[in-house]
């Protein structure tokens, strides 16, 4: 009966060996992923941003060229 228990005990420890190492290498690919989580997320807002930077010049384009538009009115040529 005591090799049985002592059978049970090295199998449970073994189990439980086991167990820590998958929990340890979840843990791993968990905090891999996380940290390529906040890298995408990080590129994200810049790329965010860049375009924000584009749609402002784009707008401040449109304004000029409608500038631009309105000073050439005054030197429209009429034929005779």
């Amino acid at each position: 009966m005591a090799s049985l228990t002592a059978g049970s005990f090295v199998r449970t420890h073994r189990d439980i060996e086991k167990l820590v190492k998958e929990i340890y290498y979840i843990s791993e690919v968990s905090m891999k992923s996380s940290s390529n989580v906040q890298s995408v997320a990080a590129s994200s807002e810049e790329q965010n941003a860049a375009m924000e930077e584009v749609a402002a010049a784009s707008t401040h384009l449109v304004k000029m060229a409608v500038d631009l538009q309105e000073s050439i009115q005054a030197f429209k040529y009429l034929q005779p």
